[in-house]
């Protein structure tokens, strides 16, 4: 079956699948609107039947996804779909507004109502009504709450406006030079009228303000939070300027220097971490580790009013940026790099609360993806002076060259800290683990509890929910693996098939180089698999199921390792993992183990936890002697103790 989950709220229904360019081809014929952030196709709930009749191939398959869909369509979910719209809202002067957002066939309706009209050279829809009676009507018509938009706070002359709904902007064309690219010097920073970067010192010499952090403080933190010493370092650089990047390789603990960082620097007023939405837990369980209490998760848990910290998902920043005079004495935003778009709504929302902290801390361990420009939108969320430079005056600086680059490296120098796991743990032997709570994509846990409810057989009820909670990891996963992947090789293991054929999906899109190994590869595909994985660069990720290339295999190019569920046995796990870390091994190995709360992934860990610790027991000096004494009386006496020792 192609059709993975559906949700839906009162207008839209959201339908995830696996590949397929038939399924595609046929939602684009029915209007479906892909949603990257979401990575879902997007359509009007009653269009949705119809889709998912076009691309299931036979009556089961058809039966049981629209099966889906009907519960799904009985519970709809305000907020499930509306905030990943990124819908824009910017008044304009007169009384008039204009919108912006991806494709949405209910919120053109609602527009077109109004009498709105489309301007393709802005890209957004021109509203006769003011801001607020627009908003009102997107809410109200389109089902898209006021919190899932982003709204300007000031009139935008009609000059500007371009600049304001600017997408993805091409290269400078010179045309007095038949179209072809800018020169090397503009590229490198000189204007057309011969002017260089030395004409703009305001952003490229302004210096960031500078923070003494509270090293008392700051000492009570990391030991509460038994900090290393690099973590201790990368605290008080996120400290001790208003603005910073930490920009460490995954696994280095760059969460507990945040919180750190952010205790000491904002003592009295609320701390506001901005984060994807499945690592919203992971640092709710970080916070309750250090002890911080008053804690809300925004719409999960967790009361605004007098909270420390607020923990809130870049797509409901939007609720919080509209709540007038609320500020905070800092805002961590981590995995920075998923807020790149400079244009996009959760992007705005986080530089509009940026503003109204003294201390930014950024935090990813990829802070360039692809361009160098893509940093700028770092630096303005942070309030870095660059920040304030136009994308494509940014652009005209600081890419194009060797010397525009080592320019953007000196001037960030002071701004960005990065380590990588060699630099500061290469003295930690073998491998290190990491549990990481993480929030379901959404409409999960309704499927979840579906299936809990249905009569099924015992053994096949638990086989069907592993599966349903891997699959529920693999955006996450395909994320953490293609980052990860920017520095070192990893290794993703699955427990089912499917689920390797889905990642190797999301790793491609991602533009990752991966290869896979399953059980019914021939032995000449898996010597190829591992080849490839060993000796060549640019392949960064080796996918497999644990019972397929959890053992027998060499793969020490990989330095950290996933598991998408873990398997039944410590020692099945155990196997899989030293893989990477094995003889020939040059580096500490870090591994991953991603899991759903208040699921049975939860009794999975506790399980392998129980069985490690029976198999500690029996092998320990103690238990073996017990064993051998009884063995020995069972024997017959102290003659034998040789032939019993020898029987264990």
């Amino acid at each position: 079956m192609l059709l993975r989950r559906v949700i839906a709220d009162r207008r839209r229904a959201a339908l995830f699948l696996r590949y397929s360019l038939e399924a595609k081809q046929a939602l684009i014929a029915s209007r479906a609107a892909w949603l990257p952030h979401l990575r879902a196709w997007v359509l009007p709930r009653e269009a949705a039947a119809r889709a998912i009749e076009a691309i299931e191939r036979t009556g089961r398959e058809r039966r049981e996804a629209l099966r889906m869909l009907g519960l799904a369509l009985s519970r709809p979910q305000p907020e499930a779909i509306a905030p990943y719209l990124s819908v824009q809202v910017f008044p304009l002067p007169g009384r008039s507004t204009a919108v912006a957002s991806l494709y949405d066939a209910a919120l053109v309706a609602a527009l077109k109502t109004a009498g709105a009209r489309w301007r393709p050279m802005l890209k957004a829809w021109i509203v006769p009504l003011g801001a607020r009676e627009t908003a009102e009507l997107i809410e109200r018509e389109a089902g898209i709450p006021g919190g899932c938009a982003y709204l300007h706070p000031e009139t935008v002359p009609w000059q500007a406006l371009a600049g304001f709904l600017e997408r993805e902007e091409r290269p400078t064309i010179d045309a007095g030079a038949g179209g072809a690219p800018a020169a090397e010097g503009e590229r490198a920073g000189q204007r057309s009228d011969g002017a260089r970067e030395e004409d703009l010192p305001a952003p490229l010499v302004a210096p960031l303000e500078r923070i003494e952090p509270d090293e008392e403080a700051l000492a009570r933190m990391a030991e509460r939070l038994k900090l290393y010493p690099y973590q201790v370092e990368g605290a008080r650089h996120l400290a001790s300027a208003s603005s910073a990047l930490l920009a460490d390789d995954m696994g280095l603990g760059k969460t507990r220097s945040a919180i750190a960082a952010a205790a000491d620097s904002s003592p009295w007023l609320p701390i506001l971490v901005a984060c994807p939405a499945s690592l919203c837990l992971n640092w709710a369980a970080e916070l309750a580790g250090a002890l911080e209490r008053e804690v809300c998760v925004l719409g999960v848990s967790g009361a605004l009013e007098g909270a420390r910290w607020i923990i809130a998902s870049y797509e409901r920043l939007g609720a919080l940026a509209q709540a007038e005079g609320l500020s905070f004495g800092a805002m961590v935003i981590d995995e920075a790099h998923y807020i790149k778009e400079a244009g996009a709504a959760r992007t705005r929302n986080a530089i509009a609360l940026a503003a109204r902290s003294r201390h930014r801390m950024l935090l990813t361990g990829t802070p360039v993806l692809n361009r160098e420009e893509e940093l700028r939108t770092l630096l303005a969320i942070g309030g870095h002076p660059l920040g304030a430079l136009p994308p494509a005056r940014f652009r005209a600086i600081f890419s194009g060259s060797a010397h525009a680059r080592a320019l953007l490296r000196e001037r960030i120098g002071e701004w960005m800290l990065r380590r990588t796991k060699e630099e500061v743990m290469g003295w930690l032997p073998g491998k290190t683990e990491s549990a990481i709570p993480i929030e379901p994509p959404p409409g999960f846990r309704e499927a979840y509890q579906d299936e809990l409810d249905r009569e099924a057989p015992a053994l096949g009820k638990i086989q069907r929910l592993r599966m349903m909670i891997e699959e529920a990891k693999i955006d996450f996963i395909a994320e953490k693996a293609a980052a990860v992947a920017a520095t070192e090789k990893c290794l993703v293991f699955c427990e089912f098939l499917e689920s390797v054929s889905t990642l190797m999906e999301a790793l491609g899109e991602a533009g990752v180089d991966a290869v896979s190994l399953v059980g019914e590869d021939s032995i000449e595909a898996r010597k190829r698999a591992v080849e490839r994985f060993q000796n060549e660069a640019q392949t960064r990720v080796f996918v497999s199921t644990t019972r397929a290339g959890g053992v027998g295999l060499n793969l020490t190019a990989a330095s950290a390792v996933f598991f998408a569920s873990l398997p039944w046995t410590p020692a099945l796990k155990r196997q899989a993992e030293d893989r990477a870390n094995r003889n020939g091994q040059t580096r500490p190995v870090t591994v991953y183990v991603p899991y759903i709360p208040g699921t049975i992934d939860e009794d999975v860990r506790e399980l392998l936890a129980y069985k490690a610790n029976i198999e500690t027991q029996l092998l320990t000096e103690e238990a073996m002697r017990e064993r051998i004494a009884r063995r020995v009386a069972a024997a017959g006496g102290k003659r034998n103790l040789d032939i019993a020792a020898k029987s264990l």
